[in-house]
């Protein structure tokens, strides 16, 4: 990934805040592109009931998940690592299985998934604040010298990363699709 190709630790730094800057542009984008489909009335918006309102917020919550966990592996934090998926996993296995318990159906999987998310963020944000020393926001001519030394790595990366990501929500969506009354 692109913060392993940077030679230095300031330079990995940098990659890292610019990635959850663009993290957080794409969450503005994908909000932008929410509400205007909602505004417009689009049909496929309502087999999701409102949960597609909080995709902006796990857009956002991934890159920048995606960019420190590059950066913990970076800095041998292999443990930590570890740790994270497994408690991301667990919280989303657990609340699962006790919302299905609780007759929530799709919904409870939704509150699952996010649950899951929000404890993997929380995780990464506890690992943010003890490497904040080594970050720095980045300035734009900056931003500009990063992206077009890296340009061909969204290229490299982002169809396998969308699958990735479509194949973890996919069946959240259809099963809610599913279990939504026409």
């Amino acid at each position: 990934h692109a913060i392993l190709s940077e030679t230095t630790e300031p330079r990995a730094g940098k990659m890292a805040v610019v990635c959850m800057q663009v993290a957080f542009i794409v969450g503005l984008l994908t909000l932008a592109a929410v509400a205007a489909a909602s505004a417009s009335g689009t049909p496929a918006l309502s087999f999701t009931g409102g949960w597609i309102w909080l995709l902006p917020i796990s857009i956002f919550v991934s890159g920048a998940t995606s960019a420190i966990t590059m950066l913990a592996n970076r800095r041998q934090r292999y443990g930590f690592i570890a740790r994270n998926q497994v408690a991301a996993a667990a919280v989303t296995v657990v609340v699962s299985i006790f919302l299905g318990m609780l007759d929530w159906g799709a919904s409870g999987l939704f509150v699952a998934y996010f649950a899951g998310q929000a404890t993997a963020a929380a995780l990464q944000i506890n690992l943010l604040k003890q490497l904040s020393d080594r970050l720095q926001m980045v300035r734009a001519s900056r931003w500009r010298a990063l992206i077009t030394r890296h340009k061909a790595f969204a290229f490299y990366t982002m169809p396998s990363e969308l699958m990735g990501n479509l194949n973890l929500s996919m069946p959240v969506y259809a099963l809610t699709a599913i279990g939504t009354p026409a």
